[in-house]
């Protein structure tokens, strides 16, 4: 057989459907590709700013300089990759009839197409778990087996992450959460974070706030400009695992409870399941930023790059995608992380 070109695996993987991840769509909606040799934040004193620059390279030291500072930070590679076998195509697929009714070729194909969707997924996965690592914690570690660990440290402020106790827990009857929220907005604001647009609400957060007295008695009486009155009532979770639970003030309300397997093969949440995030979305600009893939047949930058290659005895054919990604919030003091229950 011919074995496929890196554009046609390109294109294989666009004609499939690409599930949509929720945090890093909503939050890092810009992508931008680099084929520089390293990743570089400038952090100028009082204006918040942030230039990303990106690299694939393991290594990365910070630099220091007077009157700002220089990060610089080298991601470890994501490089899944899958091996096709002749009991691959020699087994009858799922929702195929009994006794088969594909050819070997036709299997072949539909099986590599599987198998770059999987790639994809699965580096996606990644994206979302940077992406909820950076407006939870205000940075991203990176580790592997082959080297140690490694984080790339936004500098939040530490007065963006606080943990609630006693009575002010948003279970508690003496709960304030929409003053805890009021609050909370306008330490971002001061910190020069801008404003609060949304509120992403832990798995286990909705049903207590949802009927806390100070919240419930405002939320259901609240008018949205141009929507509906909120609802009290459940929502139903989207294929991003999300709900939108309407605007209160000037925030929108979701839930957000997809979950991913970690290496241990334990079930994990994006989100923790008992804190609340607050973002302000316009002035984070949040970017997806992707480095120079580390192979001579990449020859332009890129989000993805996919090949393949045959290995003749024992025949397979191995299928990889590569990718550098690192997720940005430009503006790090946007977001704040609370712990409510």
């Amino acid at each position: 057989m011919d074995i496929y070109t890196p554009q046609e695996l390109l294109d294989v993987i666009d004609l499939t459907y690409r599930p949509t991840t929720f945090l890093t769509n909503t939050f890092f909606p810009e992508v931008q590709t680099f084929d520089t040799p390293a990743i570089s934040f400038d952090r100028l004193s009082g204006a918040r700013r942030l230039a990303p620059f990106v690299s694939p390279c393991v290594e990365g030291r910070p630099i220091r300089r007077r009157g700002f500072s220089t990060d610089s930070f080298s991601p470890a590679y994501v490089k899944p990759k899958m091996a096709l076998t002749p009991c691959n195509v020699t087994t009858r697929r799922p929702g195929e009839r009994i006794g088969g009714s594909l050819s070997l070729a036709q299997r072949r194909d539909l099986q590599l197409a599987a198998d770059l969707q999987e790639l994809i997924d699965i580096i996606d996965n990644r994206l979302e778990w940077m992406a909820a690592q950076a407006l939870v914690y205000g940075y991203v570690d990176v580790a592997g087996d082959d080297y140690p660990l490694v984080r790339v440290d936004f500098q939040r402020s530490a007065g963006h992450s606080v943990v609630l106790a006693g009575a002010n827990l948003w279970s508690a009857a003496t709960g304030k959460p929409v003053s805890n929220l009021d609050s909370w907005s306008g330490t971002v604001a001061q910190d020069q974070g801008g404003s609060v647009t949304d509120v992403l609400l832990g798995a286990n957060v909705w049903a207590p706030l949802s009927q806390n007295p100070e919240f419930k008695d405002l939320y259901k009486n609240v008018q949205p400009i141009g929507g509906p009155l909120p609802s009290l009532l459940p929502g139903v979770l989207d294929n991003d695992q999300k709900v939108y639970r309407g605007m209160f003030g000037q925030y929108r309300l979701w839930s957000y409870n997809a979950t991913y397997t970690d290496p241990n093969g334990v079930t994990q949440f994006y989100l923790p399941p008992d804190e609340v995030q607050l973002v302000a979305k316009q002035t984070m600009r949040g970017v997806q930023a992707f480095g120079a893939i580390q192979d001579l047949q990449s020859l332009a930058a890129v989000k993805y790059f996919a090949k393949m290659w045959p290995q003749e005895d024992p025949s397979v054919i191995y299928t990889m995608v590569q990718s550098a990604p690192l997720l940005v919030p430009r503006v790090t003091n946007s977001t704040f992380r609370a712990k409510v229950l």
